[in-house]
């Protein structure tokens, strides 16, 4: 059986994303492995911002905010548990960029064996319209991925 000791589980704070952190620290912990938690602050999302006309935090607090709650998290999560707590060795970082593109960074710099990702299961021109980054994770991979869907889909 493969042992997956490099673990990736790209987050956005959600729900979502804290169900697949608790089947990447699960794993994590069955194969004595190091868990990799990665934060995207998408580059769209703070062109967005910058062009509202309200004031918003710099780009530079956008990312220390993501630094500070990506510290905490997955705080409060029952399935998961604390990865810190459970003797998982946890990495947690926070990048900037299109969410695909520097997950794949990611993977590929730090040799991760196994890819967790939550999925939205969007569908029909809502899908078309804003993409996949699973799908484009799924299509460019070093590594396998598994895909953690939302609750009510299985």
């Amino acid at each position: 059986m493969t042992q997956f000791r490099q673990i990736l589980a790209p987050t956005d704070f959600s729900d979502r994303s804290r169900r697949t952190v608790a089947f990447a620290a699960e794993e994590a912990e069955r194969c004595s492995g190091v868990l990799h938690l990665l934060h995207i602050v998408s580059s769209g999302m703070i062109g967005h911002l910058l062009d509202a006309a309200v004031t918003i935090p710099s780009r530079e607090d956008l990312i220390s905010d993501a630094h500070r709650t990506l510290l905490k998290f997955p705080e409060g999560v029952a399935e998961a548990g604390d990865p810190d707590k459970r003797g998982i060795k946890v990495v947690r970082e926070v990048r900037q960029g299109p969410p695909d593109v520097q997950i794949l960074d990611y993977a590929r710099s730090h040799q991760i064996d196994l890819i967790v990702l939550a999925t939205h299961a969007r569908r029909g021109m809502q899908r078309l319209l804003l993409g996949s980054v699973a799908e484009a994770i799924l299509r460019h991979s070093p590594c396998p991925l598994l895909i953690v869907p939302p609750p009510g889909n299985h």
